[in-house]
């Protein structure tokens, strides 16, 4: 914490005191007649007097030096405190950029073995898996399942658009011409018999218009949820290194939260993010790990202001920051 300085020039002070000074000499010159005496006694008295000034401006001058002494020492402590937290900040980053690199992914694909990716090729896979799944559940869980309370024909356009490069959409057979609660049936069985596929068919088959498109027909509490569900499912298989990984991030937040250069040293910090890691934090804020102190470190440090507005696709909203208040103003009441 810095230290209150006190802002009394010298200047004043050496002023103040010769002004001091000169008002007693004159006190004393228009007490006793105002002229020069020959008389010893007279001079006696004069030293006595002046003497009281003097020691006046020793006493000064002590009072001053014990200022002087003790900024100094201030300044000092201060100093020395600022290199030291400016230490521990440095060693926290050290840890963090240890813990971005060596984070290892594992995967296993439908199309190949086990696969590892390390360090941001790792942080990026699990980008791309958090927002597969937040599609699949908008997709699957909340808007194909709302066929069993809507007009199927209102969806069926849609459907056809999104599903229109799976080759299990044929598996539906749906008659357009056919009993809507019967299509609807339907489609509900080949939900059930066909997600896996649909599942997988959806990375790299759904565009970024299709999938707004869903939005449209989704709350914001379902996107939320779907958010949340994403985050836990990735990080259940990778609690190990995400859990040291965001750990560290929330350490160096927090320790920073009283230094006087933290407006700096989050500046410091924010620039070491990649794009798929401050995603990756978006997705932490809202997943069950989190909490209230989580959030407010967040927004309080601008953790997002370098979000792009495209990277929140999956949630609706017009700007970056209408998007992350939705989500974040349906966090658990208990919690915030």
């Amino acid at each position: 914490m810095k230290r209150k300085k006190n802002f009394i020039s010298i200047g004043c002070v050496l002023w103040s005191v010769a002004v001091l000074a000169i008002v007693m000499l004159l006190v004393y010159f228009f007490q006793f007649g105002g002229n020069l005496s020959n008389d010893h006694r007279r001079w006696g008295e004069f030293g006595s007097y002046f003497a009281s000034v003097t020691g006046l401006l020793a006493f000064l001058g002590v009072i001053y030096t014990s200022y002087k002494t003790d900024n100094r020492v201030g300044e000092s402590e201060e100093r020395n405190q600022m290199r030291d937290d400016r230490d521990m900040f440095f060693r926290m980053l050290d840890l963090y950029r240890q813990n971005r690199d060596t984070f290892k992914l594992n995967y296993i694909s439908f199309l190949s073995d086990y696969e590892h990716f390390i360090g941001l090729k790792g942080f990026k896979k699990c980008v791309q898996l958090m927002e597969k799944n937040v599609c699949t559940d908008i997709i699957l869980d909340v808007f194909l399942h709302k066929l069993k309370v809507c007009d199927f024909e209102k969806f069926d356009v849609l459907v056809k658009s999104i599903f229109s490069q799976v080759n299990t959409y044929r598996d539906f057979k749906v008659d357009n011409n056919g009993d809507p609660e019967e299509n609807r049936e339907i489609v509900r069985r080949c939900l059930d018999t066909y997600k896996n596929a649909i599942t997988f068919s959806i990375e790299g088959n759904l565009t970024i218009e299709q999938y707004q498109q869903v939005l449209l027909y989704t709350t914001k509490e379902e996107q939320y949820k779907a958010v949340r569900r994403a985050m836990d499912l990735v990080y259940e298989s990778n609690k190990s290194g995400l859990g040291a990984y965001l750990r560290t991030i929330y350490y160096l937040l927090n320790l920073i939260r009283s230094f006087d250069e933290r407006e700096t040293l989050v500046k410091i910090f924010r620039a070491q993010l990649s794009r798929e890691e401050l995603v990756l934090l978006f997705f932490n804020a809202v997943s069950s790990k989190s909490n209230r102190d989580v959030i407010h470190l967040m927004v309080d440090n601008d953790m997002f202001n370098n979000l792009n507005l495209e990277d929140l696709y999956f949630v609706s909203g017009s700007t970056k920051d209408e998007k992350i208040k939705n989500i974040f103003s349906l966090f658990d009441e208990e919690q915030i």
